[in-house]
């Protein structure tokens, strides 16, 4: 069996000593070069082009169990066992909530699956009962690349992050990070930079 920093893993279960779980997902563009042709052509930057996000989710082990179950009757309660028919791809899939299907009522999401309105409704109740603590770390690109930094902005955005959820957590507990996958070459370099931090 593979080790984490060998190569993306899997978390199936979480182990009794472990006291933290950040799970962590990233918002904007983290390519720089086409943003720079952008600033080179003197091309004003779109507000989803002008920041790249980075956000973790930081559960105790007990709140995260807790918010798994609260999601999944959530998902229960809108699609049958939390699945719906993908018709393009001809076959069920488990729901997943990307805030970009939510916002623009595609898949799942839509008014022919879904009664949009009391999912969003229900969705937003759901969240305000999920205990955790949020931190999220914001890089202005055009100002970053002002400056002239080169420097992976993905990276420079996860080693503050890592820093904030150390602050979060306490002395001598341990914690785990989870990231959704964002394509094999991707994981491959995040996992190297993960390792070296």
């Amino acid at each position: 069996m593979s080790k984490w920093y060998d190569k993306p893993t899997k978390i199936k279960e979480i182990k009794q000593n472990i006291d933290y779980i950040m799970c962590i997902d990233e918002n904007g563009i983290s390519n720089l070069i086409n943003i720079k042709k952008q600033i080179v052509n003197g091309k004003e930057l779109s507000i989803d082009d002008k920041y790249f996000t980075i956000t973790g989710v930081i559960f105790t082990r007990d709140e995260y169990i807790k918010s798994k179950i609260k999601i999944k009757k959530l998902k229960d309660r809108h699609w049958k066992n939390g699945n719906f028919y993908d018709a393009k791809a001809r076959i069920n899939k488990a729901v997943c909530f990307h805030s970009r299907e939510i916002r623009r009522q595609e898949k799942c999401f839509s008014e022919n699956s879904i009664n949009y309105s009391n999912f969003i409704a229900d969705l937003s109740d759901t969240l305000k009962d999920i205990n955790c603590n949020i931190i999220s770390v914001s890089i202005n690109l055009f100002e970053y690349l002002n400056k002239d930094y080169n420097h992976n902005i993905y990276n420079v955005a996860f080693d503050f992050l890592i820093e904030r959820f150390i602050y979060n957590i306490k002395n001598n507990k341990k914690g785990i990070i989870m990231l959704e996958s964002r394509g094999k070459g991707e994981d491959k370099v995040l996992l190297k930079h993960i390792h070296k931090v």
